[in-house]
């Protein structure tokens, strides 16, 4: 029978037992934005099924994360682990929450494409801000977790990369960060599709540490930009650029000639990077003529008329 530990109209916390006897170890679990304010939701049924005692932290879609503190949050489920290992565990929101609550908690953490939206980092409405944000803005400021955290994450989403460039890593040198490429902020959504989510956050539940993470088929296009952007990040740019140039020739997409061209500029190669903009403009001009033609068949299949 679930256990309500905490609630108001921003928050729930809800306990869930696996069974009688308590399991080896506590999973706490934070609501991404999309779920409601309930008993249950994000890796609830995932945990229990696992024979993981769970807690759910649920709060209102808008919240943030905000409708309580590190402090009571962990006065709250302390106790309840009773010495036991806790793990936090979330998705966009929900990462966040698991990263800023993890510390106060000495969990192990997994973070999914961490994002909050109100964050001063990543924040568009300076004004919603500096009404609603309570947290500490920089995350070394509150507790640390002894563990480093696991965090997953495209570093071409803007808001989630500088989350975890100037968030996550300042407070956690040693964090392991996994840069899944081609994934957008739906990086859960893709492992999950692929079947490599949920033996993935197992090992992480039970404190080993997944090997590589094999998104896509070597050889393909999208391996070659995942090899191309873990080598510009160990300082390789002709390596780099060779891997981004087969996944352009391969698959144009507009990502790719943006790194080809920051690569070949790096390293002065002039006529790599005219024709990666060449390329780029066409890719460009093709977004736009499909915008004009499904426009265009819109105004068809509604009977509107064209604006004058």
């Amino acid at each position: 029978m679930p256990e309500v530990l905490s609630y108001s109209d921003r928050h729930r916390v809800v306990h869930h037992r696996a069974a009688d006897a308590p399991s080896e170890r506590l999973v706490v679990t934070f609501a991404p934005r999309t779920d409601r304010l309930a008993d249950s939701g994000f890796g609830t049924d995932f945990a229990l099924s696992r024979g993981h005692d769970t807690i759910y932290v649920g709060q209102h879609r808008d919240a943030w994360h905000q409708g309580i503190d590190s402090e009571d949050l962990a006065r709250l489920i302390l106790p309840i682990a009773a010495g036991r290992e806790i793990v936090a565990y979330g998705n966009s929101a929900g990462a966040y929450a698991a990263l800023y609550f993890g510390g106060a908690l000495a969990a192990r953490i997994l973070a999914i494409a961490p994002r909050n939206d109100i964050h001063p980092l990543i924040s568009v409405n300076p004004a919603r801000t500096r009404r609603d944000f309570r947290h500490c803005a920089r995350l070394e400021d509150g507790p640390l977790s002894p563990q480093a955290p696991m965090v997953l994450f495209d570093p071409h989403q803007p808001k989630d990369g500088r989350l975890v460039r100037q968030w996550i890593a300042p407070a956690y040198p040693a964090a392991d960060l996994r840069a899944l490429t081609h994934t957008g902020h739906s990086v859960i959504v893709v492992l999950h599709r692929r079947g490599l989510l949920a033996p993935l956050v197992e090992e992480v539940f039970r404190g080993r540490v997944p090997g590589e993470i094999a998104l896509w088929e070597p050889g393909s296009p999208r391996w070659h930009f995942a090899r191309g952007h873990r080598l510009r990040e160990d300082g390789d740019l002709a390596g780099a650029l060779a891997c981004f140039r087969l996944a352009l020739t391969a698959e144009p997409h507009k990502n790719t000639a943006l790194a080809v061209i920051d690569c070949a500029r790096r390293l002065g190669e002039d006529e790599v990077m005219a024709e990666a903009r060449r390329q780029l403009e066409e890719l460009k001009q093709a977004a736009r003529r499909q915008r004009s033609s499904a426009g265009g068949e819109a105004q068809e299949a509604t009977g509107l008329p064209k604006p004058s």
